[in-house]
């Protein structure tokens, strides 16, 4: 389950691109950069090979360890894409490009968001998608996607072959639910012209039971609250829990187990575009308590190089570490943590001005980002500290649903170093 938005002016002038990704909780996912090196052979995607093409761009993406493609992820002309997964009456394959693969190769090769439209219906109608995208439990759905850039922005629609894509005007957002009726710019040429593309192909229960409905209303009512969007305000939205539950599929800052369906975010991004484009990741669960660091488009130096995977995520871990300690007494430790949370994302917005950011070398862009790892180990160490003697408190099913992620957490860790850490921090 997942959140995407965008808004195409804010208090910059410049648009803003924001998606919290809802995956199984034990999945790491890393925010990785991947340079532009041509493919010579045919390449292996999660599930299939596809053939070699010409790989315009460099990327940042927001990668889930075990697949090819990612989440969500911008790419050095600024093209932004996250998907959602979307649940319709048409069967779904057992194999073919997952949503995420879909994303890298239009991130790869598209210099436009409509050029980004347009490559993911090519890909789509040449390989189909399909495969499972479950890490702990199987999952197969259909995608959507919102694809900016710093001009554009549109939705796009996939269900089996079919597609529908439209032009958003200024703002939009998109949950795990179809969302274009017959308002399309334009429509799969098999399919009438008068056609209701949800109404259509919808499979009313699972969408009903993803809580995509509530999360899809909550997000339209937070961004038409500010008249102007930040990167702060966008934080507050990818924070936001608009239940009164801690953990609930309506949430789109997603905690799992509040239930027997359960998804939880690990991991979100910001595109906060301008004359220099930043981008805000968390490689983190929970964005409510996690920091929003920034990196840049620079050279194969930058820290997020995927050469570095092993590095990557082992930070993802420790700060999944972090939450699963929170959630122990959230009643207690949430308050405290949000409030620490809050001093130290203030030291990372103060580590450069955005004004002066064309003046800097890739190697002063670097070292914000690597400054910025360096003061989230700070505040998790410090948090970790804040935490130490707060008492387990029993939240009946949801603590059971934790001690069994825990154990199995523990139980798939090679790392000896971090195995004894996670026993020691939460049993």
């Amino acid at each position: 389950m997942c959140d995407t938005f965008v808004v195409l002016r804010s208090k910059s002038g410049y648009p803003i691109f924001g998606k919290n990704s809802d995956r199984d909780a034990n999945e790491p996912q890393i925010f990785t950069f991947i340079g532009k090196e041509d493919y010579k052979e045919k390449i292996k995607t999660t599930y299939i090979e596809i053939d070699p093409y010409e790989k315009r761009y460099s990327i940042f993406l927001s990668k889930p360890v075990w697949l090819w493609g990612g989440e969500m992820g911008i790419n050095e002309v600024g093209v932004s894409i996250g998907n959602e997964a979307v649940f319709t009456k048409i069967k779904y394959k057992e194999t073919g490009l997952t949503g995420m693969d879909m994303i890298r190769i239009a991130l790869e090769t598209s210099q436009t968001s409509l050029e980004a439209v347009n490559k993911l219906i090519e890909i789509n109608e040449k390989y189909g998608q399909g495969g499972n995208c479950g890490y702990e439990k199987k999952m197969f759905y259909h995608n959507s996607f919102l694809i900016s850039d710093s001009n554009d922005a549109y939705v796009l629609e996939l269900v089996d072959k079919y597609y529908a894509y439209k032009k958003i005007d200024e703002f939009y957002n998109i949950s795990n639910k179809l969302s274009i009726k017959n308002d399309f710019d334009k429509i799969h040429p098999e399919l009438s012209k008068i056609i209701n593309f949800e109404k259509q192909f919808s499979n009313k229960i699972y969408t009903f039971f993803s809580g995509s409905s509530v999360r899809e209303k909550r997000g339209k009512e937070l961004l038409e609250k500010e008249e102007k969007h930040s990167k702060e305000s966008f934080i507050k939205i990818l924070s936001d829990r608009g239940t009164d539950k801690f953990a609930s599929m309506k949430n789109i800052s997603m905690n799992a187990g509040g239930g027997l369906i359960s998804s939880q975010t690990t991991s979100s991004m910001i595109i906060e575009y301008g004359k220099i484009n930043t981008i805000w990741f968390t490689t983190s669960p929970n964005p409510e308590i996690s920091l929003f660091k920034p990196t840049f488009f620079t050279d194969e130096n930058n820290p997020l190089n995927i050469k570095n995977d092993e590095k990557l995520i082992r930070t993802w871990k420790l700060n999944n570490l972090f939450f699963r300690k929170l959630i122990q007494n959230y009643e207690e430790n949430l308050e405290k943590i949000v409030e620490l949370k809050s001093d130290y994302q203030t030291k990372i917005f103060n580590l450069f001005d955005k004004k002066s950011l064309e003046k800097l070398s890739n190697e002063e862009l670097n070292k914000i980002t690597v400054d910025s790892l360096e003061i989230e180990e700070e505040y998790r160490n410090k948090g970790l500290e804040i935490m130490e003697n707060s008492k387990k408190r029993n939240y009946f099913y949801f603590s059971n649903y934790w001690n069994k992620e825990n154990k199995k957490l523990i139980e798939e860790e090679k790392d000896e170093d971090l195995k004894k850490l996670y026993i020691k921090l939460l049993f």
